[in-house]
């Protein structure tokens, strides 16, 4: 059986000290995660002599990443809501095989 992931949503949330990645989902090509929602959301990434690469996600072959902000694979929508990020690697999100993007808010800085 072929496992699924629903919907997830985070409101309200503040990080600190982030080094790999702020938001790392990875779906399957034929089970893409379904809804993530998450609004008010706040990020500051250490300074980039700090950081130390890593695997965000739990799957075979995913390379090391740091100071990434968002990245999505296989989803189905993704919705960022009034959300900062404060010292990433980019300044836009790495989206692949993702059916609808809502962005409002998202300022990066």
């Amino acid at each position: 059986m072929t496992p699924s992931i629903g919907s997830m949503a985070g409101r309200d949330i503040t990080g600190e000290g982030v080094s790999a990645c702020m938001l790392g989902v990875a779906g399957l090509p034929e089970s893409p995660v379904g809804k993530l929602e998450f609004e008010n959301i706040k990020a500051s990434f250490l300074p980039e002599a700090e950081r130390i690469p890593e695997r965000p996600v739990m799957m075979d072959n995913f390379n090391e990443m740091t100071g990434r902000s968002v990245y999505a694979e296989n989803v189905k929508e993704l919705v960022l809501k009034n959300v900062e990020i404060i010292g990433a690697a980019d300044n836009k999100p790495e989206m692949i095989g993702v059916e609808s993007f809502v962005s409002e808010g998202v300022e990066y800085k």
